[in-house]
């Protein structure tokens, strides 16, 4: 019986050990992405979405969380893209233009290239 308890216990504390590594390993920080590329990540997040409902659009909070950024800095990028045409707000949903196509396309051309 004591050994069954060894077992166990030694088996938790693994269990334990590999989980607290993995929680450290997801809080390291990722390097800092440049504007033009979390509005890159902005428009493939918002063409995923419409790929999936085409007619209701994206949701802001969605979006907000598919690309890891506060709700300060998000609103900040959401209104660069406004500014720019890349994007479209429709009854609080949120549509890629034709011009966001197009910037989506160039961007990956160019990241493919580098």
């Amino acid at each position: 019986m004591p050994s069954t308890i060894k077992k166990y216990w030694s088996s938790q504390s693994v269990l334990k050990m590999e989980t607290l590594y993995r929680q450290s390993e997801s809080k390291r920080p990722r390097p800092k992405r440049e504007k033009t590329e979390i509005i890159a990540d902005l428009l493939k997040a918002i063409r995923s979405e419409q790929a999936r409902f085409p007619e209701e659009g994206a949701i802001f909070t969605r979006i907000q969380y598919r690309i890891r950024v506060p709700y300060n800095r998000f609103r900040m990028h959401l209104d660069a893209a406004l500014q720019s045409g890349l994007v479209r707000v429709s009854r609080r949903r949120l549509f890629l233009t034709q011009v966001g196509e197009e910037f989506l396309e160039n961007y990956d051309r160019v990241i493919n290239l580098v």
